[in-house]
């Protein structure tokens, strides 16, 4: 069994959740890999993702195109400019107002409430460990939390499918040592206090890289980028940032919530 705090990106860059990056004191925030000194840092979830892993474990592969093994984000996906996301004014209404009922005591229920799937942006800003599988032909993220599965067709044809999906319809390529990632076909997500929502216009370009910091043991990262495009939910096209950390010692434990009925989970809450 694990406790620990889930963070769900569309998800969870809600109102209140992003805001000035940048403005994060350095205990409580780290930088991005690579990118620019001025750039925002990313807040922590906790000071207990960054806990010095036990000697001997398992190293990840030196190949820069391999990912396999299991990882887990270290903090909330932020803007990459640090500013808030674009939202459009009618969502941020709703966010607010679900926020206030949830301040008094009274909930309304979410999807992710009711046991429904995450998508690829909650997979890639959750706590929750990730496991990666990987072929030459396909890429599977296992996540625990939902037992979600993103699957990404590395085989360069453009998806046929037309039926909307949680997870959408994903195809990869590599540019260099970057994995990119087109994801269309989304079931959509009605916003939470947690989350945007999603609608079925949901289009995003994922792009994953591994970065080394130092040891190759505790400072393994994989910096993911992913361009959103929703104009059910944004004004505009943004781009969030992560940052996941190699976990050897973590593995995807079994997460249940479909033993337990709607009405079971729902019980004092409101069901819109």
């Amino acid at each position: 069994m694990r406790i620990v705090l889930g963070c769900l990106l569309g998800l969870c860059v809600g109102a209140g959740a992003v805001g000035d990056a940048s403005a994060q004191p350095a205990m409580s925030s780290f930088p991005i890999p690579g990118a620019a000194s001025s750039a925002p840092r990313i807040p922590y979830f906790s000071g207990d993702v960054i806990t010095p892993l036990e000697a001997g474990l398992p190293l990840p592969s030196k190949n820069p195109r391999n990912f396999e093994g299991t990882w887990a984000s270290l903090g909330h996906p932020i803007n990459a400019d640090g500013t808030p996301p674009p939202y459009r004014p009618d969502i941020l209404a709703e966010m607010t107002r679900l926020r206030k009922l949830n301040d008094a005591g009274m909930p309304e229920v979410a999807k992710n409430t009711l046991c429904r799937p995450n998508g690829p942006i909650a997979m890639t800003g959750n706590q929750f460990p990730t496991q990666i599988l990987q072929r030459p032909e396909k890429i599977l993220f296992l996540a625990e939390e939902g037992r979600t599965i993103w699957e990404v067709d590395m085989s360069g044809r453009p998806s046929s499918d037309t039926k909307l999906a949680y997870g959408g319809h994903n195809v990869g390529h590599w540019e260099g040592n970057t994995l990119v990632i087109e994801s269309k076909g989304h079931k959509p997500h009605i916003p939470s206090i947690f989350s945007a929502g999603n609608s079925d216009k949901l289009h995003i370009v994922t792009r994953i890289t591994r970065a080394n910091t130092g040891d190759p043991l505790n400072d393994e990262r994989l910096v993911i980028y992913q361009t959103i495009d929703d104009p059910g939910v944004y004004t505009k096209p943004w781009t969030a940032v992560n940052v996941a950390r190699w976990r050897p010692d973590m593995q995807v434990l079994e997460f249940n919530c479909e033993e337990s009925s709607d009405e079971d989970v729902s019980r004092g809450l409101t069901v819109k």
